[in-house]
Formats: C-alpha cells, sequence, structure tokens
C-alpha cells in the first residue's frame, strides 16, 4: 500500500504457487476501460429500440444519472415483457465465477429478471458443455467434471502412474471458481468453534488457515470398493463405455460408443487447398479467458501489441515468417492480425492463437472486418459438436497465415468508446 491505495498484490507466503494473473487487478482499478458512469448509445437514447443496432461500435456513449439509467431500463423491460413477453428476454452476462458467488454477475441477472417474470437463459457452458452432457451416461453424474475430483494427497499416495487425456497444463491451475469449496469450511468451522479464536485476533493476523479434511476425496470411491452395494445412476448400475440410451436416439453424428467422426474441417478435408493449417485455440497463459486482457500480465506477452501465434519454424519459412513478424491468419469467416513466435512445439501443419484477446475492429460496425488484435473467434466456426451436446468445436479450425506488409493499424481494443458527460 502506498497513500492508501493498493500498488501490488503479494502472494501470502503459505502460497507455494501464486498466479501472476492477480498482479493485473492493480492496473484494473483504474484503468480507461473501467465503466464508472451508467451510460446510453446515443442513438438509443434519440430513439429508443427503434435505433436497431446500427449504432454498436461506432456510436458515442452519454454518462447518466443513476435514476436516469434505471428508469430507461425499466421502461424498455416492460415495453418488451407487454409487446412480446417475458420470453423475449434473454438474461445474458455469461460471466465467470467470483468468490463468494454473491457478486456473480450471472445468477444476479437472473435473480432481477425471476421477480419480474422470468427470462430464456443459456444451459450450460463453453468449458466443458459435452463432457456435462456426455458423463451422466457413463458415470450416471456429473460429479468430478466441476467438483468431487480425487484430490492431489489420494493420487499423490495411491498412485503410480497417472494418464491425462489433453494434459493438466499448469496455467489451468491459477483460479477456482467461488474460492474455497464447502467442505473445508464445514470441517474449519467446526474446529473453529472448538478453538473458540477471538474476532480480534484473527483481524490482526488477517489470515485463517483451514485444517486438511480428514478423509480425502475420491471420485467413485463407494463404486470402487463395492459396486453391487453402490451401483452408479447408469442404465445398468456401472461405468458404460457404450450406451444403449445414447445409440438408440439414432443420431448420425453421435454414436453409442466413442468413436472418431470426419470434422468439417481438419488436415485431412479438401479445405486444406486453401486454408492448410489447423488452428488451436486454447485457454491462455497471461489472462483467464478475457478477462485481464487490459492487464499488464497479458499485455506483455503480446507482440507488437498483438496475441501470439505459435507458428512451427518449417511452416513460417514457407512464408517468408520470422519471429517477431506480424501476420494476417483468416479463412472465409474471418481474420485477424497477430505477433509471431516461432516454436518447434507446435507440430508442422498446426498453430496456436489463444483464446481471450479482446476484439479489436479496423472498422467498428461493418461485416468481417479485420480484427487488429488477435481474437480467434472471427475464424471458428458457431458449430456445435453433436446433436447430443451441441457443445463448443472450436478446435475444428482451418487457416491460412502470411505475413502482414502494410502500415500496421492502431489498437484501439483498452481504450474507452467516446463518451459524453451527462
Amino acid at each position: 500500500m502506498q497513500d492508501g491505495r493498493a500498488v501490488e498484490l503479494v502472494g501470502i507466503e503459505h502460497d507455494p504457487d501464486p498466479s501472476p494473473i492477480a498482479g493485473s487487478m492493480i492496473g484494473a482499478l483504474e484503468d480507461p476501460s473501467r465503466i464508472a458512469a451508467p451510460m446510453a448509445r446515443a442513438s438509443f437514447l434519440e430513439k429508443g429500440h427503434l435505433a436497431g443496432g446500427k449504432g454498436r461500435g461506432v456510436d458515442p456513449f452519454i454518462e447518466l444519472e443513476w435514476p436516469e439509467a434505471i428508469d430507461l431500463a425499466a421502461r424498455e423491460l416492460q415495453r418488451v415483457r407487454s409487446q412480446h413477453g417475458n420470453s423475449a428476454i434473454y438474461g445474458g452476462s455469461y460471466g465467470w465465477g467470483s468468490a463468494g458467488r454473491f457478486h456473480h454477475a450471472k445468477s444476479q441477472v437472473h435473480r432481477f429478471l425471476n421477480a419480474i417474470g422470468g427470462c430464456v437463459r443459456s444451459v450450460q457452458d463453453y468449458s466443458f458443455a459435452a463432457a456435462s452432457t456426455i458423463l451422466p451416461y457413463v458415470i450416471g453424474t456429473t460429479h468430478g467434471l466441476g467438483t468431487g475430483h480425487t484430490v492431489w494427497p489420494s493420487i499423490i499416495n495411491n498412485t503410480q502412474t497417472v494418464v491425462m487425456f489433453g494434459g493438466a497444463p499448469h496455467k489451468n491451475a491459477q483460479v477456482n471458481s467461488g474460492g474455497v469449496f464447502a467442505h473445508y469450511l464445514i470441517s474449519s468451522m467446526k474446529q473453529l468453534r472448538k478453538n473458540a479464536p477471538h474476532f480480534d485476533d484473527f483481524w490482526e493476523k488477517g489470515l485463517l488457515h483451514f485444517p486438511e479434511p480428514e478423509v480425502h476425496t475420491v471420485l467413485l470411491e463407494d463404486f470402487r470398493r463395492d459396486p453391487q452395494k453402490n451401483p452408479l445412476q447408469t442404465a445398468s448400475g456401472l461405468i458404460e463405455i457404450y450406451s444403449e440410451t445414447i445409440a438408440g436416439y439414432g443420431y448420425a453424428d453421435c454414436s453409442g460408443h466413442p468413436k472418431w467422426f470426419e470434422p468439417l474441417e481438419w488436415l485431412g478435408s479438401a479445405i486444406t487447398r486453401r486454408f492448410p493449417l489447423h488452428m488451436i485455440s486454447n485457454q491462455p497463459k497471461t489472462r483467464l479467458h478475457s478477462q485481464y486482457d487490459n492487464g499488464q500480465y497479458s499485455r506483455d506477452s503480446k507482440i507488437q501489441g498483438r496475441e501470439p501465434v505459435r507458428i512451427n519454424p518449417d511452416d513460417a519459412s514457407k512464408r517468408g515468417i520470422g519471429n517477431g513478424d506480424v501476420v494476417r491468419i483468416f479463412n472465409d469467416r474471418g481474420e485477424c492480425l497477430a505477433g509471431v513466435i516461432l516454436s518447434d512445439a507446435v507440430r508442422p501443419g498446426v498453430v496456436q492463437l489463444s483464446t481471450g484477446a479482446w476484439y479489436d475492429p479496423q472498422h467498428p460496425g461493418q461485416k468481417n472486418s479485420l480484427d487488429k488484435h488477435g481474437n480467434p473467434n472471427v475464424l471458428t466456426a458457431d458449430r456445435g459438436t453433436s446433436k447430443l451436446s451441441q457443445a463448443t468445436s472450436a478446435h475444428s479450425c482451418l487457416v491460412e497465415i502470411e505475413l502482414f506488409t502494410g502500415t500496421l493499424p492502431p489498437l484501439s481494443a483498452f481504450d474507452p468508446p467516446r463518451i459524453v458527460s451527462a
């Protein structure tokens, strides 16, 4: 702290591996992109819903006083409800997690809209929608997907060989939705009552250590111990590698057992004549999805201000591309700029562009405008994995890359829109 203001976040001494992403929170407190007051697009204030979406990305925003903003939102909600019904209201704000959960944006939006009759909402998520659909057919529950994992101490003490499908990237273990899990809290509160510590002592120390649970979680432990006494909630009571239920659906794109289906885009398809590189848009190391892309840790990873794209040196050499160059990545759906990192860790024919760079169109409001910053969403297809799960399939994406030789357009992703004070 300096003059009453936070200047640095430092991991607590008991954290063996603090996340560097946390450092971006300091700059975010006063970042120009942070919304400081309620606002509305100028065209919407002038014409209301009749303005349509033509002003998006182009119009200036007008600052409003809170009473005016609340009245504006209330009138529009009432208009939609009276003319079209609550089913015409989409309770969006996809969001992610917040420690404590009360400030979880999506939950708050739903609670508010439920108070006026409800809304249409999304189901599942972008992270593991396919798994959350399939797992109940395989093990009878989604337990072990987001919660209930076998804990590391149990794995370490009882395992000689670990087989990982997709690996366990260190970067994916930096955050946790909602903070500490409830079962730690319950045991800790019992111990807390037993020890009866004074709040003043806790406040002075600033830290409370939760003890490790006496019994470690092991996924499907009861079933493993006695499958007959503790059957799973599947049709057979067993782990089902083959599901008669799924097979009975008769879906052409999802069989009753694991099977490879030829994607519309892959390195064996005819479209490689035009787009010969398979793009992987994995989770980033320097931010949480897109959160804190404006933070210093994420900005420091950029190349000439653009999101890094990793390319095999052989593929780069064929295209006259060098380390640190800015390239144009494109296909029939869109195009974006990115900064090159040559890497032997990427196999020939594959490029890797992490998700989450803030969208920065060169011509706001224009369809298929060049994204100046390196957002892979302009390249991936909006196509579900199958009729069963309808999850995201972003990794089935072919592109081409070429050296960008023009004048680099200035970045504006982190700049606020034009704002007119009230």
